[in-house]
């Protein structure tokens, strides 16, 4: 499958060369990751983050943009990605993909679970020591206490 990717400009490139300009096509050999555009000359350079993925869907790759997933979770060497009804597998480490997620907004509470920090309605205890992550929808995560230690830097403490 080839599909187009979306690659920075790189630095003294001309025009009409190759390199120039920001559409790109690229093999999608295993990996479902593509970059978004770079920002514009007059933004002050920083991190690129995952914008889109590429997403297998009844047979087809769907372009899924990363602000519609609501979470993710390892299931053995796959991720399923949660967006709404849907839930998409895709063939990806859980350690990759969150390195290429905008950590303001994508959060670790589980070494299995990422959650959108914009999806999250509440933070809750759950018995003595335990944690659950509430999303709009309803759904419950478990958030290990490991992340949880983590997590007042991330959105304060909530105690």
């Amino acid at each position: 499958m080839t599909a187009i990717a979306i690659v920075p400009r790189t630095e003294g490139a001309r025009a009409g060369r190759p390199g120039d300009g920001i559409l790109a096509l690229q093999r999608a050999a295993e990996s479902p990751i593509r970059f978004a555009p770079p920002l514009p000359a007059t933004a002050e350079p920083g991190p690129l983050y995952l914008q889109w993925l590429l997403v297998p869907d009844r047979g087809d790759g769907v372009a899924l943009p990363v602000a519609r997933i609501d979470w993710i979770a390892a299931e053995d060497n796959y991720l399923r990605i949660h967006a709404g009804t849907r839930g998409y597998l895709i063939r990806e480490t859980m350690e990759r993909l969150s390195g290429l997620l905008d950590p303001a907004v994508f959060l670790r509470i589980h070494r299995s679970t990422l959650v959108n920090l914009n999806r999250v309605k509440a933070f809750r205890r759950w018995g003595a020591r335990d944690h659950l992550v509430v999303l709009e929808n309803g759904t419950e995560l478990r958030m290990s206490r490991t992340y949880h230690r983590a997590l007042g830097s991330t959105v304060g403490d909530y105690r």
